[in-house]
């Protein structure tokens, strides 16, 4: 698409001063180049440009960075160039920051959210970038926080997650390449999974950070992380307190949705008695607002098999005891490991949203 960049200029502005709008020099643009012309998003962003009195087609100048994008443009280049992708979110995450300009720092999430998006949509696909992206995501958690970006290291990490749980051999052979030989990386992985557990916000980034420590404790006992083998209690407390965390943002979603369901048939109901005509949408393409401190992944989807196995670790953690005294600790842990391996057995084939 590189090629043809200053052509697509040139034609959007003959479309703008040929008075057409925004959207009809979109089409315009994709009968004639196909899946090679910009994005509706782009044209408007030209078009914009162009009545702000900016009539210049070169791009503006650069402070050395990529220039920030928004989450749709950054998505466009990854499902059309999905290789060159990994190049530039690699070159965006190893930018410098000023903190006088967060336009880097959303550069750096979206950046990253992509990377995880990658590995996950391409899956097996994706074996042959997994070095690339492990190791500018190990590389980035290296340098120290700049102001601002509080929430990147949790992505970087739930990045690492996500080439473990979609190419695992591949992951886990890259990672100890990149290791001393007397060490093993998984520990620092593991120890850094307990660490965040309460950074881990939205239902997906809670669950993919849930599936990576279970990857964690299905690895052979002799290339398991230390603190599995030695403090499983630390990591299974850590990995409950996700669960309820996961838990009452399922309810809380669930919740917000029936009664958005509820407004919306009362909202029907009012436009059948004054006469009008309304087309009802299937339930599954109403749009609902999710209103909650808990959520921060507004396309997240609820299943019911999610809900089931929440509710089992949670009784596990909580048991009724029969007799009234309550039981050991020990008792008590044995029943959690018992029903997170369980967990994890009968539910391999869940699949992430």
């Amino acid at each position: 698409m590189a090629e043809h960049s200053n052509h697509f200029r040139h034609v959007l502005l003959y479309e703008f001063e040929s008075g057409h709008p925004a959207a009809e020099a979109h089409r315009n643009l994709g009968q004639a180049f196909g899946t090679e012309a910009l994005s509706e998003r782009s044209v408007r962003a030209w078009f914009q440009r162009f009545k702000a009195g900016n009539k210049k087609l070169e791009d503006e100048p650069r402070s050395g960075r990529p220039t920030a994008m928004s989450f749709d443009e950054l998505k466009d280049l990854s499902e059309q160039h999905p290789y060159e992708s990994v190049q530039y979110f690699a070159a965006s995450l190893g930018c410098s920051l000023s903190t006088e300009d967060d336009s880097g720092d959303e550069n750096h999430l979206y950046a990253t959210k992509i990377l995880e998006t990658i590995i996950l949509e391409s899956g097996n696909h994706a074996a042959e970038v997994i070095p690339t992206i492990i190791l500018t995501a190990l590389r980035r958690l290296m340098k120290p926080s700049e102001e601002g970006l509080s929430e990147l290291r949790p992505l970087l990490f739930l990045v690492i997650v996500a080439a473990m749980y979609t190419c695992t051999e591949v992951s886990l052979t890259y990672i100890r390449q990149v290791a001393e030989p007397s060490q093993n990386p998984l520990d620092y992985i593991c120890e850094e999974l307990v660490d965040l557990n309460k950074k881990f916000e939205g239902i997906h980034n809670r669950r993919l950070a849930l599936f990576g420590i279970c990857v964690l404790f299905l690895l052979p006992s002799s290339t398991r992380p230390a603190m599995i083998n030695t403090n499983p209690k630390k990591v299974l407390e850590a990995s409950l307190s996700m669960f309820d965390s996961l838990q009452r943002a399922l309810k809380t979603q669930a919740q917000a949705r029936k009664e958005d369901d509820s407004r919306s048939d009362e909202s029907e109901a009012d436009s059948d008695e004054e006469g009008g005509t309304v087309v009802k949408l299937k339930k599954g393409l109403r749009h609902r607002k999710v209103r909650s401190e808990h959520l921060s992944d507004d396309e997240d989807e609820i299943d019911e098999m999610s809900l089931d196995y929440i509710d089992a670790v949670t009784e596990c953690k909580n048991p009724n005891s029969s007799d009234g005294n309550g039981d050991t600790d020990a008792g008590s842990d044995s029943a959690i490991e018992s029903s997170f391996f369980e967990v994890v057995g009968s539910n391999s084939n869940i699949h992430l949203v």
